[in-house]
């Protein structure tokens, strides 16, 4: 009986945590391709002008992801993408000089 609890148990966190990070994944990939989109709309060639996106985690407590990107003719600027809180509005919110 006390295996049988232990198993149920370890069943329903692996359960939660695929759920979790599915949701994760799906809500990355989601930012990528509406960055891309958004990208695009500004007139920019995804594959001629865009070096590279990444999608970084921004938030503390709450998962807040911002996709990264890094443009062919500025390697050392990197800009930050992600939506308007509440909404699926993306902006850019930052860029960073590396020195």
């Amino acid at each position: 009986m006390k295996n049988t609890i232990i198993k149920i148990v370890i069943i329903v966190v692996m359960i939660g945590m695929g759920i979790y990070f599915y949701q994760s994944y799906a809500a990355k990939t989601q930012l990528e391709e509406d960055t891309i989109s958004y990208l695009e709309n500004e007139g920019y060639n995804r594959e001629a002008e865009t070096a590279e996106i990444t999608i970084v985690n921004m938030g503390q407590e709450q998962a807040k992801y911002a996709a990264v990107v890094t443009f062919e003719d500025e390697p050392e600027i990197d800009y930050f993408y992600t939506y308007r809180e509440g909404t699926e509005e993306l902006y850019q919110i930052n860029k960073v000089t590396e020195e």
